[in-house]
């Protein structure tokens, strides 16, 4: 049932394979690997979306593309998850990457005004592509934090969509075997 699901709301092979971007790979963007739903193609798009989805960085669906292609995981889960995960989640990431940055480097969390400060900054500094000024002494510690909780999120959703995926095999095998009648289980 989720795999049908998955199914049902992902982008076919070909609408991913008709984006201008993805002409980029040639024949290697139709590779089987990339549009297979199996437990480690699904785990390992899994790691790659929620990964690039966690850091609020301009142009990361090229980024997953290029994972997901050099890592032969599936595109569609992978790109789904980070157009899902970045735009909901995008202040609970950046409070939560500055807070394990402040840990990192040992220096005090800053107040809500200084943290809007630097979101400001960083959002200008993206629309401006990289003219604007920012105040490094604080992207440091968000920047490390960030990829410190993009790596923490991405492991630990890749773990539990492996361990669920397994979870669900073994319950439709048990199903599966007091549904037989005994003499066919020999």
């Amino acid at each position: 049932m989720f795999k049908s699901l998955l199914n049902k709301l992902i982008p076919t092979p070909d609408q991913i394979a008709s984006m201008k971007i993805m002409r980029l790979f040639g024949k290697r963007a139709m590779a089987p690997q990339l549009w297979q739903m199996n437990r480690r193609s699904v785990s390992k798009a899994i790691f790659v979306g929620t990964f690039w989805g966690a850091l609020p960085i301009p142009f990361h669906s090229l980024l997953i593309l290029l994972s997901a292609v050099f890592l032969r995981v599936n595109v569609p889960i992978s790109l789904a998850l980070a157009w899902l995960l970045n735009p909901l989640t995008i202040l609970p990431i950046l409070y939560t990457g500055f807070w394990f940055g402040t840990q990192l480097f040992q220096i005090p969390m800053v107040d809500q005004d200084t943290l809007w400060l630097l979101v400001h900054e960083l959002a200008d500094w993206v629309s401006s592509f990289g003219k604007a000024n920012l105040d490094v002494s604080l992207l440091e510690p968000l920047m490390l934090g960030l990829v410190l909780e993009a790596l923490l999120l991405a492991s630990g959703f890749y773990l539990l969509s492996h361990v669920l995926w397994r979870w669900r095999i073994i319950k439709r095998w048990q199903k599966r075997k007091h549904r037989l009648p005994s003499h066919q289980l020999q």
